[in-house]
């Protein structure tokens, strides 16, 4: 066994589901000047996701913490600057990074994104790093417009960098709006949805139809596993890969 962890250590991979605020580590927050209650809080909830049993509520407590440490354009440079080391020395050599764009202390839409991507491309590893930029589900349709707007003006300022657009956040709220991402796709963005995190078939079906680049999770796409068989038909023919986070073990 422990030589399978040095093989998969070893080999160079590709990381393709990777959200900013969910890969901080202990070192990174107190970097950050993290509250020693909330790194305290954080390793709490980083053990609860490597339990095999976990609550989606308890998955985002992770971010809460991680957001309130990452609140201004300092923070989130430097927050970013850790993450891709980080993969580095996983012998990750590429990296998808995603983020929603939020406004904090000080900071915009846009500064939020340019202080990511003003990280990435200060980078001087040997790690191809690109953006994916969320749109939060639980936001409203103005909301989300809104922030899709942000996303296609940097975009147009990083388009080498800015790669696509994802929608995720709490699968419990909100809905998917296909106008939406078609004119993220209109934009030049590619497509990845988060899909199927809880038993949504009537969602999953209309995700699938619109037919994203890539899907997240898709947990309960299988019939095996609580999916439609009608959804997993459709899914077999529009063969969109899948990617997912996973925590560490």
């Amino acid at each position: 066994m422990g030589d399978l962890h040095v093989i998969c250590h070893e080999i160079p991979k590709l990381e393709l589901h990777a959200h900013l605020n969910g890969s901080l580590t202990e070192t990174c927050l107190k970097k950050l000047k993290c509250l020693d209650s909330s790194i305290k809080g954080y390793q709490r909830m980083t053990e609860v996701l490597n339990k095999s049993q976990r609550s989606l509520s308890e998955c985002f407590e992770v971010f809460k913490i991680a957001h309130n440490a990452t609140n201004n354009v300092e923070a989130v440079f430097a927050a970013t600057q850790s993450v891709i080391s980080d993969f580095h020395m996983d012998h990750v050599v590429y990296l998808e990074l995603r983020t929603t764009p939020r406004a904090g202390q000080d900071m915009s839409k846009e500064d939020y994104i340019a202080a990511v991507v003003t990280a990435i491309l200060a980078n001087p590893l040997e790690i191809i790093v690109k953006l994916i930029l969320s749109i939060d589900r639980r936001n409203s349709i103005e909301q989300s417009l809104d922030s899709l707007n942000v996303i296609l003006k940097m975009k147009l300022k990083y388009p080498d960098v800015i790669v696509g657009i994802d929608f995720s956040g709490n699968p419990a709220e909100g809905e998917f709006n296909e106008d939406l991402f078609k004119k993220a796709r209109e934009g030049g963005l590619k497509t990845s949805i988060h899909c199927g995190e809880i038993r949504n078939d009537e969602e999953i079906e209309k995700i699938l139809k619109f037919g994203p680049d890539r899907l997240g999770h898709a947990t309960f796409l299988h019939p095996e596993y609580e999916g439609n068989p009608n959804n997993w038909k459709l899914y077999l023919e529009k063969k969109i890969p899948v990617s997912a986070a996973l925590p560490l073990m």
